[in-house]
């Protein structure tokens, strides 16, 4: 075997064989992979790091191993901690026109993955053709989630963008900041109408990108047959720190989503967490660097992380306001009362000499101004 394997693979051997409590065992390289790196700041000026390996095993990691910076600053104090999250998943599942011929062996597939899971991770199944359709929301009941899988029928076009940029949205919204949001696509095509002419979606590849990574979404994508855009389906899981899986027919699904399983619960989440050697509240952008230093080897893991904004002290002086000028008003043609009747549409007529209101008198007489002509009646005034 070369000895020119990737850095990072060699990197995760060697820290597989830190164990703690698994009797001393070793895990192969070929067992560990899927980091991902990210940091949190709902503790500012406390930082989270969140690490992310698989493996079969307990992994334990060292300070001794691990060396931390942030902007070019050495982070001399921090601790690391094993840390498994809560999780929340949504399964996000093409039913375009496409499927009608398998649709059947892609829904008993899909309904086999989620029961393989465990019990207390929540789900929610959306599915999508032309429109998006939330069919299951979030639940750890299983036969939910299987009725909900029955009830999907094959038709229209592939909004996938569209969908995907919902399904983040109702992962982000429906759970805690700390928590771990997986996104697990099935498409067996790309983001176009029926006929295939165009994109169907009003979002396009960047911004579901872009606001994946803000929502800390990790999408799992799986596609199937010869019309997929594979490259688009590989950027959505290497971009958001997930993977991505082929599957040549829907007789080949189940074995994928049995691996995607398994995967899943071998992942061992880990915490770093240090005080930020810049306090300061002032939205800019923080580099975090984490060096994992091996004999004869080393990686280095980067994030970066938005310093929040000041907090809003209770007391302190208001905030200017800005005063505009009064809108000029336009001068009065006419100092008698005005009054603007609609006598058809988008035509109006000023009326400006009003009769005076009738004023009644102890006999029931009606005294009008001079020079007009006495009214006959209280109500003379209004005929």
């Amino acid at each position: 075997m070369s000895n020119r394997r990737p850095t990072r693979i060699w990197l995760l051997w060697f820290l597989a064989g830190l164990l703690l409590g698994t009797g001393g065992s070793t895990v192969r390289a070929a067992e560990v992979g899927s980091t991902t790196f990210h940091a949190q700041t709902v503790d500012f000026p406390l930082i989270s790091l969140r690490l992310k390996l698989s493996s079969p095993t307990p992994l334990s990691l060292t300070p001794d191993t691990v060396r931390l910076s942030e902007d070019g600053s050495d982070i001399p104090a921090w601790s690391i901690a094993s840390a498994t999250p809560r999780q929340i998943m949504t399964f996000l599942l093409d039913r375009s026109s496409s499927l009608e011929l398998s649709i059947s062996d892609v829904r008993r597939s899909a309904q086999e993955f989620l029961k393989s899971l465990p019990d207390w991770l929540k789900i929610e199944v959306i599915s999508f053709a032309s429109d998006t359709e939330i069919n299951q929301q979030f639940t750890t009941d299983r036969k939910e989630l299987e009725h909900a899988l029955d009830g999907i029928r094959a038709w229209g076009g592939t909004a996938l963008y569209d969908s995907i940029f919902l399904a983040c949205d109702r992962l982000h919204s429906n759970s805690d900041p700390r928590d771990f949001r997986t996104l697990v696509l099935f498409t067996d095509g790309r983001d176009e109408t029926p006929v295939g002419h165009r994109q169907m979606s009003i979002k396009n590849l960047d911004e579901v990108l872009a606001y994946a990574r803000k929502r800390n979404v990790r999408i799992v994508a799986i596609g199937m047959g010869q019309l997929i855009d594979k490259s688009v389906l590989q950027q959505l899981a290497r971009e958001t720190g997930g993977w991505y899986r082929y599957a040549p027919t829907a007789k080949d699904l189940f074995g994928i989503f049995e691996k995607i399983s398994a995967r899943m619960k071998n992942e061992r989440h880990y915490q770093i967490s240090y005080q930020t050697p810049n306090p300061q509240r002032d939205n800019t952008s923080r580099q975090v660097k984490a060096n994992f230093t091996l004999p004869g080897f080393s990686d280095t893991l980067a994030t970066e992380y938005i310093a929040p904004l000041p907090l809003l002290i209770r007391g302190a002086p208001p905030a200017p306001v800005l005063i505009l000028p009064a809108f000029p008003s336009q001068p009065s043609v006419s100092d008698k009362p005005v009054l603007d009747i609609k006598i058809r549409e988008n035509q109006r007529r000023r009326i400006t000499d009003l009769p005076p209101f009738p004023e009644s008198t102890s006999s029931g007489s009606v005294d009008s101004n001079p020079g007009q002509t006495p009214a006959t009646s209280p109500s003379a005034g209004f005929q």
